[in-house]
């Protein structure tokens, strides 16, 4: 299983963190959904249309969640957020 830590640490050589905060990290089972926002943004989470990305615990497989569908909402506020700390 992937740790949150690995998936940051990859972020992070990715340059992914260079652009982007994390902004909230929710474990919705099988996968950790991350909130991203851009540097010195003062934005709602989440953001209509900005999918949350999302990250397989198993394989590292990258995927999206968005809203709308108005389901996915319900699928994330069941999940347990996860406290993260950035450099």
């Amino acid at each position: 299983m992937i740790s949150v830590k690995e998936v940051i640490n990859n972020m992070k050589d990715k340059g992914v963190l260079d652009k982007f905060n994390i902004e909230k990290c929710v474990d919705i089972g099988d996968k950790y959904a991350f909130y991203l926002g851009l540097r010195n943004s003062k934005k709602e989470l989440p953001i209509p249309g900005m999918p949350i990305i999302c990250i397989d615990k198993l394989t590292g497989e990258l995927s999206e969640l968005t809203i709308p569908p108005l389901e996915n909402i319900e699928v994330l506020n069941s999940g347990i957020e996860i406290d993260v700390q950035q450099d």
